[in-house]
């Protein structure tokens, strides 16, 4: 009875988990329970999304095609109506442009519109322009970069063409992270072929482009489907549905409070080398759990005959019993190296 410990069992799985949890908020990663150590250390496919989370989400237009002459001032009180990264990169191009308070009507991941003067006026993607003024007959282009056409309802005014940079870490820890097993995925609302161009230059071969965020969620939903752990990643309002549906949601500090507020993991410095810091401190965090009940199962196997045969005097017994629960505890503090 003295030399039994179950008080090492007991310890095994919860110590090593706060001191990894410990570990991984020192490191900027804050995990919102302590069950999601095993899932995130079980995970096999991570689903990242292009703006916020590869790139900085700080397009910056290259490019502008003016059509017809237009009042800017307008396009700059219309972009304000939203906290898309692509509005906010029309937004900072026309920094020095004043603007005027309008009725904005956002779609979710789509365009905008207002009217100012009794017209109508859109803002957004190619397809956005097409469904909302079919009579315009607007054919898509193909394009490196993202876009954004700005209309009335007579005919297209300017179209901007914007780039955004990749994370200088990206590249790097998407490669460590697909070195560790799991397999790596792009969802992105994004055109296909700047989507193609960003997925090239971090080493990605699995892209999912121009998805509404429905889409994204039936893509999660797919890859559990199939029975896959699935690990999401992204910053925006956008993602939030696709990061409700993950085993593992992971947002970013940088990101909406919608996107935060449903996630179970948050990276405070919105980089992808902290994602990879919390695969790596939950994988490590989960095997020494293993080992922390190894231990304690075969010392209790071992000295319990031991004892019982009349081998062991209860002053060793007692001692013998506290040394095993720090053996536990010893072991766990080893996550922290």
């Amino acid at each position: 009875i003295i030399i039994a410990c179950p008080c090492a069992l007991a310890l095994a799985t919860p110590i090593a988990t706060v001191i990894g949890i410990g570990t991984a908020a020192k490191k900027g990663i804050l995990f919102k329970g302590a069950n999601l150590i095993e899932t995130m250390a079980k995970a096999d496919t991570l689903v990242l999304d292009k703006t916020g989370t590869i790139t900085k989400a700080k397009p910056k237009v290259i490019k502008k095609v003016a059509i017809k002459s237009f009042d800017e001032k307008i396009l700059k009180s219309l972009v304000e109506g939203s906290n898309h990264p692509v509005s906010l990169g029309i937004s900072h191009y026309l920094d020095k442009v004043s603007t005027f308070e309008l009725s904005i009507k956002e779609e979710r991941a789509k365009g905008l519109s207002c009217t100012f003067e009794n017209e109508r006026y859109f803002g957004g993607s190619f397809n956005y322009i097409k469904e909302s003024l079919p009579h315009l007959g607007v054919t898509d282009i193909s394009s490196d970069y993202s876009h954004f056409v700005f209309a009335n309802a007579k005919e297209i005014l300017a179209i901007f063409y914007l780039e955004d940079e990749i994370k200088e870490d990206a590249a790097e820890a998407i490669e460590a992270i697909k070195k560790m097993g799991l397999d790596v995925l792009i969802a992105t609302g994004d055109k296909k072929i700047p989507a193609l161009k960003v997925a090239e230059r971090v080493g990605v071969d699995n892209i999912h482009a121009e998805l509404l965020p429905e889409g994204k969620a039936d893509l999660i939903e797919s890859l559990r489907n199939e029975g896959k752990i699935v690990i999401t990643t992204g910053d925006g309002i956008n993602d939030s549905i696709a990061l409700a549906k993950s085993d593992i949601a992971v947002a970013m500090h940088s990101g909406a409070d919608t996107a935060i507020s449903v996630s179970d993991i948050v990276l405070l410095d919105s980089s992808l080398s902290n994602l990879k810091d919390a695969l790596l401190i939950s994988r490590r965090t989960y095997r020494f759990v293993k080992q922390n009940l190894l231990l304690s199962l075969v010392y209790n196997v071992v000295t319990i005959p031991i004892a019982m045969a009349g081998f062991v005097i209860p002053l060793v017994a007692a001692l013998s019993m506290s040394l095993s629960s720090l053996l536990v505890v010893g072991n766990s503090l080893r996550i922290k190296k």
